[in-house]
């Protein structure tokens, strides 16, 4: 026997969500239309009389399936202390079996014979992935209760601090609370040479609407999300928790897009009283091949930024927003990504972005910014973008929220990406024997000496701080280098356990004073961030990871 597992029962909502998790499960195992009509309307008759009582405070009824000589059983168990006087017309609606099951005292089972095949361990799996999925009414319920914790901190703040002080710590916990609920850390997937994933959002408040994701399915699939939602401040940035949770629950068991954020519609619109929504994209990328199937929900077209310098467009759009209308089936297409080709994802406040003269940075703008970037490095695309719009708006305020998103891929073949992993000591003697083994490596990926000569002095830079400055003993450590050398870029990963210190704190040292007049320290920094695309580091269980990446110039064979 297979337990399912349990639904709220108490409350004319929840019947409503039990019945109909009844119809799907029903669906999924391909029960006739009559058998789920009537354990849809026995449910319907449990919970129109069940209340809460001493024993059971929160009734729930227990889901479950069961084999037997003449088929599959689906039964429904429930403490039977109020339903007495309605147990025959439920006994009606099942297949005319009642009984208590041994060693549940007080537990009334009801169950239907299928004429249907047993299900396998996979249908065994999405059934109870059916009956334990949260529905809107649960995923309120939460997001009410976290709601409730909030404001009884915010109730706290109110008797400690005047107005104005109050009104700066609730937003400040908004955004903090907002924040949390993005991926902050990049690269998000040290350890996948096949893509790279950057994604910034600059709220026009303290908390807006916009909103990103991204999560790997499985070992080959990668889904990503970019939203905005409508209005600004809290609200929206509640509305865009509920989106955000919806659509990663849904995702981690729906290889659809279209089918994805046609469930999220649903949810959506019941109960938006307020007639809020959300402009989406939503994309699963199959990593091996770079085939990606996606879904645009009335949201600005991505672009392409293709390896041969040009762009392309995503125009297509598979439905209006989400959220504000029911009963809507969204569609999906699908477009392959090359390795060097970039996914350019973005919202609105970056082509409605307004100058001091109120004329909007606009999407012409736009495409020749990207047509034109030096370099494809999802960082760096990025950064040129957000520096470009604030050039443009200027002196103005910011309207709207900016979000971007940029996924970069370098495909899956050996020909195109390659590894390096070396380990060298804390001696400065070590730098010469790694300079050779990163040569032979990059010679034999046809890197220019050009690059190489680049790189060189950027590796010379970052090991020498590890050496001289990272440890505070005269013991040996391993310092760690990983070289991955993907299409027209080199990723460089430096790692030791020396004592925590990030080098892109240190502040860039004034070039144009003299030499006399120039404070000591942070040139070797300042020059590496101005050689490489992209420089990050990262705390990672007692060891400093730096990241480097910078685009190469190879020889044609």
């Amino acid at each position: 026997m297979n337990t399912l597992g349990t639904v709220p029962i108490h409350g004319r909502s929840a019947v409503r969500e039990a019945r109909r998790k009844i119809l799907k499960l029903a669906d999924a195992l391909g029960v006739d239309e009559i058998s789920a009509t009537r354990l849809a309307a026995a449910t319907s008759e449990i919970g129109r009389h069940m209340t809460p009582t001493a024993d059971v405070p929160d009734p729930r009824l227990v889901v479950r399936l069961a084999h037997s000589p003449s088929g599959l059983r689906i039964c429904l168990d429930f403490h039977d202390d109020n339903v007495a006087n309605v147990a025959q017309r439920i006994i009606n609606l099942t297949d005319g079996t009642s009984h208590l099951p041994a060693g549940q005292p007080g537990v009334r089972a009801f169950s239907r014979t299928l004429s249907i095949p047993p299900p396998s361990p996979a249908m065994l799996a999405k059934c109870e992935s059916i009956i334990m999925e949260k529905g809107r009414e649960l995923l309120m319920s939460e997001l009410t209760s976290t709601n409730r914790e909030l404001e009884a901190s915010f109730e706290r703040l109110r008797r400690e601090k005047s107005d104005k002080q109050r009104m700066e710590s609730e937003l400040n916990i908004g955004r903090d609370i907002q924040r949390n609920l993005l991926p902050l850390v990049f690269p998000p997937f040290p350890e996948r040479s096949e893509f790279d994933i950057f994604a910034t959002l600059q709220p026009a408040r303290e908390v807006g609407g916009d909103f990103y994701d991204f999560y790997l399915v499985s070992e080959d699939h990668l889904c990503i999300v970019i939203g905005d939602v409508s209005g600004k401040g809290v609200p929206a940035a509640l509305f865009a928790a509920v989106t955000k949770t919806l659509l990663k629950s849904r995702g981690a068991m729906d290889p659809s897009p279209a089918s994805i954020v046609t469930h999220a519609n649903e949810e959506l619109e019941h109960g938006n009283e307020n007639a809020m929504f959300v402009t989406l994209w939503l994309g699963i990328l199959h990593i091996p091949s770079g085939r990606m199937l996606y879904t645009n929900g009335g949201h600005n077209p991505p672009y392409v930024l293709r390896s041969d310098g040009s762009t392309e467009v995503l125009k297509r759009r598979h439905g209006p927003v989400v959220g504000a209308m029911d009963g809507l089936a969204y569609r999906e297409d699908e477009f392959t990504l090359q390795p060097g080709d970039v996914l350019f994802l973005f919202t609105d406040g970056v082509t409605e972005a307004m100058n001091t003269d109120r004329a909007l940075y606009g999407d012409d703008r736009l495409v020749a910014l990207l047509g034109g970037l030096s370099s494809h490095a999802v960082r760096a695309v990025a950064d040129d973008v957000i520096d470009d719009v604030m050039r443009y708006a200027g002196a103005a305020e910011q309207a709207d929220d900016i979000t971007l998103l940029c996924l970069s891929y370098a495909g899956a073949s050996l020909a195109q990406s390659a590894t390096l992993s070396v380990e060298l000591q804390n001696d400065l003697s070590e730098i010469g024997r790694i300079r050779t083994l990163v040569a032979t490596f990059l010679s034999e990926r046809q890197v220019v000496k050009r690059s190489q000569g680049r790189l060189f002095m950027v590796l010379d830079e970052l090991l020498s701080n590890s050496i001289m400055y990272g440890y505070d003993d005269s013991e040996a450590h391993p310092i760690g280098l990983r070289i991955d050398h993907r299409a027209n870029f080199v990723v460089c990963t430096i790692s030791d356990d020396g004592k925590p210190f990030n080098p892109l704190e240190i502040a860039a040292p004034d070039t144009s004073a003299s030499l006399e007049e120039r404070v000591v320290g942070g040139l070797g920094i300042h020059l590496v961030r101005q050689m490489m695309n992209e420089v990050s580091y990262r705390r990672v269980v007692e060891r400093n990871e730096v990241r480097i990446v910078m685009e190469v110039e190879t020889q044609t064979p």
